[in-house]
């Protein structure tokens, strides 16, 4: 099944106090005007962010990076490799995904790059300062080294390199997320934005895009500034895009690729509710999707994303996207 992880730089889905967000901000985000950064603290300081499957044979990332007037060191992306993959073991030495640091960018087939083969490729990065940098890399990995490869994009120019049987050792771990290392110095100079991670191919031409709200049914009780409170079990929420303004700048035909559906704040005040699944209703179904763990934290946020199929903007206006509650 296929999943996207849809985030166009909002820090709050973090749920980590350190990771801010940048609003309002088009030199950092010309697309949605926003962005999140994390100061530097250490070269462990992994962010995992969950999702509801794991990967298995491919991953595929997306992202853009305002480097401001220092190159990012040590900054990696990416899932974590069956190479002493636990919740211990940190991505920078166990990683399907990319590494940054200063001008060089590698790929790694699931260890550190430093390590023999820990790298797929290598390249002068080519990322340019005071700019925005677009960053796109894919990881499959095969039966066999022979059928193993790595692509890689940077503002346009695309590498692809061969997995060789040094590199071909480790499988994805089972852990069902990815992790993002901030750099770990002059993080403040560097802002993330238009990220996508997924199991399943993405165009260099997909957008992430905020979708305005036509209609709302819901269950639960409607509270202050657009707040839904639930007290039991089973409770939904579904919403209705408006696609009027997409129409008009993108044609009713453009594809979408994939939806995400955000709760900020989402929390629990109590011990009944523990989590909220993800929802998608067409043609008067309803499917499930993956379910995300409330905390207690009244600043927390919860997001689920997933991929769609042979879906255009005129077909959203049929569409409605939410929640459902569980014990």
């Amino acid at each position: 099944m296929a999943f996207r992880y849809i985030n166009p730089g909002n820090g709050a889905l973090f749920n980590d106090s350190a990771v801010s967000t940048v609003e309002n901000n088009f030199t950092y985000n010309p697309n949605n005007g926003i962005s999140f950064s994390k100061s530097a603290t250490s070269l462990q300081a992994d962010n995992r962010i969950p999702l509801a499957q794991a990967f298995t044979t491919d991953i595929y990332a997306k992202f853009n990076m305002y480097v401001g007037y220092n190159k990012p060191q040590y900054f990696y992306l990416g899932a974590k490799s069956t190479n002493g993959a636990s919740s211990q073991t940190h991505i920078y030495s166990s990683c399907f995904g990319v590494r940054i640091n200063n001008d060089t960018v590698n790929l790694l087939a699931g260890k550190n790059y430093d390590v023999t083969g820990g790298g797929i490729l290598t390249t002068n990065s080519g990322l340019k300062t005071k700019s925005l940098n677009t960053i796109q890399f894919h990881i499959h990995r095969g039966e066999d080294a022979a059928s193993s490869f790595g692509e890689l994009s940077i503002n346009g120019t695309t590498y692809t390199a061969q997995f060789t049987n040094d590199n071909y050792q480790y499988d994805f771990s089972d852990e069902k997320a990815f992790f993002i290392q901030f750099p770990t110095t002059y993080g403040a100079t560097t802002f993330i934005s238009e990220l996508i991670v997924s199991n399943d191919a993405i165009s260099p031409k997909e957008k992430i895009l905020a979708l305005p709200i036509s209609s709302t049914q819901s269950d639960m009780t409607a509270g202050n500034d657009g707040i839904y409170i639930a007290n039991a079990a089973a409770q939904t929420l579904l919403q209705t895009p408006n696609v009027a303004d997409l129409i008009t700048a993108y044609g009713a035909n453009s594809s979408i690729t994939g939806i995400a559906v955000v709760g900020n704040p989402a929390y629990k005040t109590g011990e009944g509710i523990t989590t909220l699944t993800g929802l998608s209703k067409a043609s008067n179904v309803i499917t499930e999707h993956g379910a995300c763990a409330l905390s207690n934290d009244s600043l927390s946020s919860v997001m689920e994303g997933w991929s769609l199929n042979n879906t255009t903007i005129a077909d959203l206006q049929n569409m409605q996207f939410g929640w459902k509650v569980g014990a």
